[in-house]
């Protein structure tokens, strides 16, 4: 009897660590924020890039430029709802963005809050 119960007892306590961590990482997210970040081909940051958050095509955020770390933090509160919005980015001359794999349409990429609060896109020197 005593096995049984402290077999029960760690099996309780294993649930409960495991829905603890759930419950933390769910909490640690914040759904009020959506995080940009421009990089290089490279990897390393790409600083001043103009940026327009926008759901539908009428309802934009002041635009914003990204700083040192190539980021710029969005906050989505004045947005009531809804899980699809437009990142417009102003291209600096000389470069284009990489945007294979990526949903785009003529007025920018498309991100969905479905997929997480974060998007990193690459910048590519054009050659001529």
């Amino acid at each position: 009897m005593k096995k049984y119960l402290k077999t029960l007892i760690l099996a309780c306590v294993a649930v409960c660590l495991i829905a603890c961590t759930a419950l933390f990482a769910t909490a640690c997210t914040d759904t009020s924020k959506y995080e940009v970040t421009i990089v290089h081909e490279d990897g390393t940051a790409f600083e001043g890039v103009k940026i327009n958050f926008c759901k539908g095509t009428e309802i934009c955020l002041p635009q914003e430029a990204t700083g040192s770390d190539g980021k710029v933090v969005v906050d989505l509160t004045q947005f009531n709802g809804g899980d699809e919005f437009h990142v417009q980015i102003l291209q600096p001359k000389g470069y284009e963005f990489v945007t294979e794999g990526l949903e785009h349409d003529e007025t920018g990429i498309i991100v969905n809050l479905k997929d997480g609060y974060s998007i990193t896109l690459t910048l590519r020197a054009i050659t001529e």
